[in-house]
């Protein structure tokens, strides 16, 4: 699958930020723009805009970059699969009226 141009900009312009950051000794900003490349990576999963199998692609990518920067780990994101779903809606109630 193809994710939009904004999802992927959303994912570059951090990225491509932490790499100049890194390079003029602004590891405090480039590990921020890192670890908002990798939040946009994981709000992509959780929402289905990022597919899970190019999420993991991605956060490995980025993974990657971190470690080549020397933010050793900055990015670690939590990964979740999605739930199950809505509930049923059958819970206890014991709500009281009047």
């Amino acid at each position: 699958g193809a994710m939009d141009a904004g999802t992927g900009n959303a994912i570059t312009g951090p990225a491509d930020r932490a790499v100049a950051d890194a390079q003029a000794g602004r590891t405090h900003q480039a590990a921020m723009q890192m670890q908002q490349a990798a939040a946009v990576i994981a709000d992509g999963i959780q929402n289905g805009s990022i597919s899970q199998s190019e999420g993991a692609t991605l956060q490995g990518d980025i993974a990657t970059l971190d470690s080549a920067l020397g933010l050793n780990g900055t990015t670690t994101t939590p990964t979740t699969a999605p739930g199950p779903g809505d509930g049923n809606g059958n819970g206890p109630g014991g709500g009281q009226n009047g």
